[in-house]
């Protein structure tokens, strides 16, 4: 193992791999909205998430989207240390990319280009390969009964509806152990170079003192306030927009003569959203998401005050205030172990890249994919002459290997 991930085409001399930045930027914001949904991102929480994210090269909002098909028959992709990657398990990558965001390959519509696409994912699958091949090496085990709990798990959590979520996002129970197999493996490979023992007291005090824990909910809760509304729609074909405008005048007069909000709310709301639950909107910290007349009358209105008719684009309102709540931020007994785990994923994910950084180094890695190929080749041509034009311009490209 010498060669620096070479990438050649049968004979002819190997090419670098080049991604553009915007567009790597552009597909993983992209992914980020697929691999938010439902089914991927519950597979992941039981397992590596965050490390397994950073070490496959595919970080997407703490989700990574990788699982394998099954079997290793077929042309190979790639080979990894002599190790085929398939067309065949490239090819089913594609397919769910496009089976969980139907649309993201129409680049008229603004969608991404399938070719850099397939460049990531396969890059992905090199990646997996690497970590893969050195948790062999160094003798990590993966037994059938911590797959099957992972799998169990999983089932658990999504009760009757789990076969039903398996086919809604294009996987096979085999899928999901080799997944699931795929992931112990790489944990048990980074457990062995990080150990939570090197956080220390000092850098969780850090930071709780930092701008990103005034920033994160669990630690420090943002000024809110808690209300209800009624809501009486004037675009009615039972009732004309006087009659709506006589029913909440009706409705306020009940109000102050001392009827129950949430009552009324169940029986006249027409909010379908908050009338079963008397009317509750909940903890609003940002009332910006409220039309204006809306938002002015819930920032405007103390505990306990009831409002008079508030009329908007979709009807007639009446709101209450039901609590408000100042800034709060937890003691930093209550937050450290979770402060300490975000630590210790933040280590994880530093030393998984210096790791895969070591792998590539040393392997040979060689792409065979037709169009994987002529997307580098297109990338590299590309960046020689953007760098020609800028002579020792930086920035323009990042080597992704």
């Amino acid at each position: 193992m010498s060669d620096k991930s070479d990438t050649k085409k049968t004979d002819e001399k190997p090419a670098k791999e080049k991604t553009s930045v915007p567009e790597k930027a552009k597909f993983e914001v992209k992914m980020a909205e697929v691999e938010a949904e439902g089914f991927i991102d519950m597979i992941k929480r039981p397992v590596v998430l965050v490390v397994l994210g950073i070490a496959l090269a595919a970080v997407v909002a703490g989700v990574v989207f990788l699982l394998l098909s099954c079997g290793s028959e077929g042309k190979a992709a790639a080979e990894v240390n002599g190790e085929a990657i398939t067309e065949r398990q490239l090819n089913a990558e594609m397919a769910r990319i496009e089976f969980q965001s139907p649309g993201i390959f129409d680049v008229e519509q603004g969608g991404y280009d399938r070719a850099m696409i397939r460049a990531q994912r396969l890059d992905d699958l090199i990646n997996e390969e690497l970590l893969l091949q050195e948790a062999r090496r160094v003798g990590v085990e993966v037994t059938d009964e911590e797959i099957d709990e992972r799998f169990e798990e999983l089932k658990a959590m999504y009760g009757d509806n789990y076969e039903q979520e398996i086919r809604g996002a294009g996987y096979t129970e085999q899928d999901i152990r080799t997944y699931f197999m795929h992931a112990l493996y790489i944990q048990g490979l980074l457990d062995q170079r990080v150990s939570e023992d090197e956080i220390t007291e000092a850098e969780i005090q850090e930071f709780y003192n930092s701008e990103e824990a005034a920033l994160d909910p669990e630690i420090t809760k943002p000024a809110a306030t808690k209300g209800s509304h009624i809501l009486i729609m004037t675009d009615d074909e039972d009732r004309t927009d006087e009659e709506s405008r006589e029913l909440i005048e009706d409705i306020l007069a009940q109000l102050e003569a001392g009827a129950d909000f949430a009552e009324l709310a169940e029986e006249y709301s027409e909010d379908p959203g908050s009338a079963a639950v008397g009317g509750d909107l909940g903890w609003i910290e940002d009332t910006s998401r409220f039309v204006p007349e809306f938002a002015e009358t819930f920032d405007r209105l103390g505990v306990g005050e009831i409002s008079g008719v508030v009329e908007t684009q979709f009807g007639y309102h009446i709101v209450m205030i039901t609590d408000k709540r100042s800034m709060t931020k937890e003691s930093l007994d209550e937050v450290s172990d979770y402060i300490r785990e975000i630590l210790y994923n933040d280590l994880q994910r530093t030393r998984a890249q210096e790791l895969l950084d070591e792998l590539r180094e040393q392997a040979t890695i060689v792409i065979f994919d037709a169009e994987v190929l002529r997307f580098n080749e297109e990338q590299e041509a590309e960046s020689s002459e953007v760098m020609g034009m800028m002579g020792d311009g930086e920035g323009v490209t990042i080597e992704t290997e």
